[in-house]
């Protein structure tokens, strides 16, 4: 299967890529979401310890947690480093069921703490890759042209499979 490439941008058309714009929106996102979560009293988090709580809109209860037998999540934590490390896959799979049923944190908790891991894990990636060379500013043109003609064409898709 071949790859096909967009032509040249047609004259009075500018090349869409990231820029300032972009950049500005999603810092602006950040900061709202970071304003967001700080000015949510209904839960907190006990300095020095892993325990805390927060309030579930699922169940409309506060949920109170403190975890235990931090040995274990210190240990699959170790052995998801290595499966990461020598197979190139994510660690959650085995961090997640670990801090939910081996520490007795929150399923939502556990979640969240193994996504702000991901965050940190690939923050550190970049800078490591940035100054290396390898992260390009700009999109490839495949994605440009696949970036274009999604949304024109997505609208006008069935809905549904067909199976």
């Amino acid at each position: 299967m071949a790859a096909v490439e967009a032509g040249p941008a047609p004259a009075g058309v500018a090349e869409a890529g990231p820029g300032p714009a972009a950049a500005g929106t999603v810092a602006a996102g950040s900061v709202a979401a970071t304003i967001t979560a700080l000015a949510d009293r209904a839960g907190w988090e006990e300095r020095g310890q892993l325990s805390g709580a927060y309030h579930d809109l699922a169940r409309g209860t506060l949920v109170t947690y403190r975890a235990v037998r931090l040995w274990l999540g210190w240990s699959v934590s170790f052995v998801a480093g290595l499966l990461s490390g020598l197979l190139g896959v994510g660690g959650g799979f085995l961090k997640v069921p670990a801090m939910n049923l081996g520490m007795r944190v929150p399923i939502k908790v556990a979640a969240g703490t193994s996504n702000f891991m991901v965050g940190v894990t690939a923050v550190a990636s970049l800078f490591v890759y940035f100054t290396r060379g390898y992260v390009l500013p700009s999109p490839p043109p495949r994605s440009r042209s696949g970036s274009r003609s999604g949304p024109t064409w997505a609208p006008r898709a069935p809905s549904g499979s067909r199976g």
